[in-house]
């Protein structure tokens, strides 16, 4: 497992890049409760201790491994700034393809189940999967993602129950990507924050 100091330097450099996309005036503050948009600046240290603790859980132990995750989330996070997705979520209601693939049934599953956690998990059937393998009620409760270690924990579990240890291994980032995304969207900007993790990390291709 790489060192906690690495780890935080990775995430440092990643907020940098993260800042250039972040409106004025936001910011990470956190409670022992939830996370929330206070201020002017993302406090990405946050995260390192719990980072470091749950990828090595899930076996996210290498430098690849690492880096690849650590761009992924930073990415779905929007720079470690968002821990639940800014949506109305009707794009993931019963009635539409989307929804239906994500397991929602009942009107109003859309916005119930949005994206959440620095994965950005999503959909009636992810909520009750992980909520299982938790012990959280995620059903009744989905909002227990945004707290810190919920927001951590659940995305580690997912790349580790997604399989994304072994496409890293392979040096494959667009599988990652897909296996994370289930498609390419943001692929540029999930490379960028690959690239900076990748000289953090001293990662050669």
């Amino acid at each position: 497992m790489e060192s906690q100091q690495n780890v935080r330097q990775c995430i440092s450099y990643i907020g940098e890049l993260g800042r250039r996309h972040q409106r004025c005036g936001v910011k990470i503050s956190h409670s022992k409760k939830k996370i929330k948009i206070v201020g002017s600046k993302p406090d990405f240290q946050t995260f390192v201790p719990l980072l470091v603790f749950y990828m090595r859980k899930t076996e996210i132990n290498t430098p690849i491994r690492i880096a690849m995750f650590l761009a992924q989330v930073a990415h779905e996070s929007q720079g470690f700034t968002k821990l639940i997705e800014n949506t109305n979520g009707e794009n993931y209601e019963p009635t539409n393809g989307k929804g239906k693939n994500l397991g929602n049934t009942e009107p109003g599953d859309g916005k119930r189940f949005r994206g959440r956690g620095l994965i950005q998990l999503t959909g009636r059937y992810n909520y009750t999967y992980f909520g299982k393998l938790m012990n959280l009620d995620l059903l009744d409760k989905p909002e227990l993602l945004e707290k810190i270690h919920n927001a951590v924990y659940v995305s580690c579990l997912y790349w580790q129950v997604r399989k994304a240890n072994a496409l890293a291994d392979q040096n494959d980032f667009e599988g990652v990507t897909k296996r994370i995304n289930g498609g390419k969207n943001g692929l540029v900007d999930r490379q960028r924050y690959y690239d900076k993790a990748k000289q953090v990390f001293d990662i050669d291709e």
